[in-house]
């Protein structure tokens, strides 16, 4: 997951885009942009799916990932997450 979170973090700085460096909620206006960019990709992989599209399909689930990686920069949670992540992990795999 770092490496995902790095190479986002590199776009994050050359477009000036926000990397909060402590866990914290953004501006009510970053907040939305996260959720509505967050949605439109979602949105993506629906119409992809049910067009049966499997390049649209990868390609939605990139973006998903791109996003949401910047979503984790900008609520302060990069070094934070693996462990959050590793967390979620274990709750699965104790169901099995």
């Amino acid at each position: 997951m770092s490496q995902y979170l790095d190479k986002v973090a590199e776009f994050h700085r050359t477009f000036g885009a926000p990397i909060l460096e402590s866990p914290q909620i953004p501006s009510e206006e970053r907040c939305r942009l996260r959720v509505n960019l967050l949605q439109e990709e979602l949105n993506e992989l629906s119409e992809a799916i049910e067009a049966g599209d499997i390049v649209e399909i990868a390609d939605a689930l990139a973006d998903l990932q791109y996003v949401l990686s910047g979503a984790v920069l900008e609520f302060g949670l990069k070094d934070r997450f693996a462990p959050l992540f590793e967390e979620v992990q274990r709750s699965n795999m104790s169901t099995a």
